[in-house]
């Protein structure tokens, strides 16, 4: 869970070896600001769409990342928004 008070940066290390199945779920709590999320370089989001988070405070948004080769992409969906 992400309660930002700032924007964010995402970034991963020691992640396992390729063939190796890797998720993270994120979730991000509003607080009333707008913040904005900076992922890594090579993620690759759903309908080529990276996640503009709600805003709204007590509102939350998920969305999840994977990789299975080591780092070198992640995918990332939005699993749902404004909760």
């Amino acid at each position: 869970q992400i309660r930002p008070t700032g924007n964010v940066t995402i970034a991963f290390s020691n992640i396992p070896a390729s063939g190796t199945f890797v998720g993270v779920l994120i979730r991000h709590e509003a607080d009333g600001t707008a913040r904005t999320y900076t992922w890594p370089a090579n993620t690759k989001w759903a309908y080529n769409e990276a996640p503009t988070f709600t805003s709204t405070n007590g509102k939350f948004d998920i969305v999840s990342l994977f990789t299975y080769n080591g780092g070198t992409n992640w995918f990332g969906q939005i699993i749902g928004q404004n909760y």
